[in-house]
């Protein structure tokens, strides 16, 4: 997600510490970055409960963003049902948000992950079916968090953690 200098990444690895160094520096070399700030957040499938640490020679904090670009994480308990298959999860997301689908995976058997953009707002979900999981990020929704609510109540799902930050 770009925001003037600054981009925001999320990167999912279902809890592979080897490859989330890996991804970290393929973004730092392909994209030349100088500063980051990182964070992590244990969200999706279980695996060992053990926290990453990660490298300390490419951390360093970052000038605050410009308020405004609020980026809303959810983790939710949702059906199986409506999880499975990429397009059920877009149908609901567009209920929400009139927006274009950037990118989409279907997992075989089942589970997916998806970006949708409007423009203005940027959704991006990866799905543990096999666990009534829905990992969903809510990007520049500001003071519409009530869009945010409303996706909740569309798929039913149960608020297991939730994580709202302003830059």
């Amino acid at each position: 997600h770009k925001f003037g200098d600054y981009w925001i990444l999320d990167v999912y690895t279902c809890g592979n510490k080897k490859q989330m160094e890996s991804a970290l520096e393929s973004l730092i070399s392909k994209f030349e970055i100088s500063k980051i700030s990182s964070f992590y957040t244990p969200r999706g499938i279980k695996f060992d409960g053990k926290d990453f640490e990660t490298k300390p020679e490419i951390l360093s904090e970052v000038e605050q963003m410009k308020h405004g670009y609020d980026h809303v994480l959810l983790d939710l308990e949702v059906d199986r049902s409506k999880i499975e298959r990429v397009d059920t999860i877009v149908d609901y997301v567009r209920k929400v948000v009139n927006g274009n689908v950037i990118a989409r995976y279907q997992f075989a058997p089942y589970g997916a992950s998806g970006i949708i953009s409007n423009g203005k707002y940027l959704v991006t979900f990866h799905s543990w079916p096999e666990n009534n999981l829905l990992t969903i990020d809510f990007i520049g929704f500001g003071k519409n968090l009530d869009k945010v609510e409303k996706f909740v109540s569309e798929i039913d799902g149960k608020v297991l953690s939730e994580w709202n930050l302003s830059y």
